[in-house]
């Protein structure tokens, strides 16, 4: 804007000396700066139809207080060079806190692809997203700046520690009836519709499970094992409802939410992980049987935005699945509470999470 101003400036400089000396360098010098402020006109918008930018990122995960890059992409496929293409990439985390701009002024040659390693960091977790808010291209002397039309976007989950501890699970979780598709490898069940392993008679087996073709062609009695369905029996029901946001309350509890889930996980207990979708009106259910499962149900829930409405998380869910049924219900809220079976709550505080979980032993 000040250049331009110059311009008109110096243009109107331009006629005054004209119109006072009569000069016919004087007109032709007016007639060369109109002459070039139309170029420059029309060369910005040749400029903004030639010129595609756009961000990107390998492998969109990192994990917190560890810095990672991102590409940002200038591609001119004009026969000109573009002398000043200015950015502005916005970068916020959904989770709460503030969000960074950042500025970037880049020049491109002629039919060629310009890539810009950007650097960045999160010191909380969560989705971190980072958008292209304004790109903008200017003729070779600054007079008209055109913005372009962009829609790039990179989603980049921050994920939490992971802190492990003790975790016990009873014999009334081991053994509660389920419903699945899969079955455990290890020991049998009582399910008849899959056989765990076929074996010598034993004293005390039931003559209903005696597999009478195995029995004819071996000469002995046979039994069979059926097996155990390896189905969720533990249910984990997270309130996203918080009084007060920021991205260090939520950092804390993901960071709770992701300890639970792998040390139960570790202790073979595979379980379902619910919470509250607000957007959705629905409730919002993800099993987590292994690793990859975590990280899943991580991803899914760091999409979801914490609300100030507080609704009954359990009572919603057992309204969406009435069918389901539980040896244990853990309930974990925003404040670091976790709650089972209606039994005392145990708080677990923003500050040393590792130190209070590390003397913590959960009973499933």
């Amino acid at each position: 804007m000040i250049r331009k101003v110059w311009y008109m400036i110096l243009v109107l400089i331009t006629v005054y000396l004209e119109i006072m000396y009569d000069s016919t360098w004087m007109l032709a010098m007016l007639a060369f700066e109109l002459l070039l402020a139309a170029v420059m006109f029309l060369m910005s918008w040749y400029l903004k139809l030639h010129i595609c930018v756009w961000l990107d990122m390998k492998v969109p995960v990192s994990a917190k207080k560890q810095t990672f890059e991102m590409e940002l992409h200038i591609k001119n496929s004009g026969v000109l060079p573009v002398s000043a293409v200015y950015t502005i990439l916005e970068c916020e985390n959904r989770s709460g806190g503030c969000s960074e701009k950042r500025i970037v002024d880049e020049s491109v040659a002629a039919k060629t692809e310009k890539t810009i390693k950007i650097s960045a960091k999160a010191d909380y977790c969560g989705k971190m997203v980072f958008s292209l808010k304004k790109v903008q291209v200017s003729d070779y002397l600054h007079l008209f700046a055109r913005k372009v039309r962009v829609r790039s976007q990179i989603n980049v989950n921050v994920l939490p520690d992971i802190h492990t501890f003790p975790v016990e699970v009873s014999m009334k979780t081991r053994n509660f009836p389920v419903e699945g598709d899969e079955y455990e490898k290890e020991r049998s069940g009582d399910d008849p519709s899959e056989i765990f392993q076929i074996r010598e008679f034993r004293p005390g087996d039931r003559m209903q499970q005696i597999h009478w073709k195995s029995s004819a062609r071996s000469g002995e009695l046979m039994t069979k094992e059926y097996s155990m369905p390896c189905g969720c029996k533990v249910l984990l029901l997270l309130e996203l409802s918080q009084k007060e946001g920021g991205a260090k309350r939520a950092d804390h509890f993901f960071e709770l939410a992701a300890s639970l889930c792998f040390s139960m996980l570790e202790a073979e207990c595979p379980h379902f992980v619910a919470w509250y979708d607000e957007k959705e009106g629905q409730i919002r259910r993800h099993a987590v049987k292994k690793e990859q499962d975590l990280y899943e149900m991580l991803d899914l829930l760091m999409r979801d935005s914490f609300y100030k409405q507080e609704y009954d998380v359990k009572a919603a869910y057992f309204s969406s699945y009435p069918e389901g049924t539980y040896s244990t219900v853990l309930i974990l809220d925003k404040e670091g509470n976790l709650q089972r079976d209606e039994e005392d709550t145990v708080t677990f505080g923003e500050e040393e999470l590792k130190e209070s979980l590390s003397g913590f032993v959960l009973e499933v």
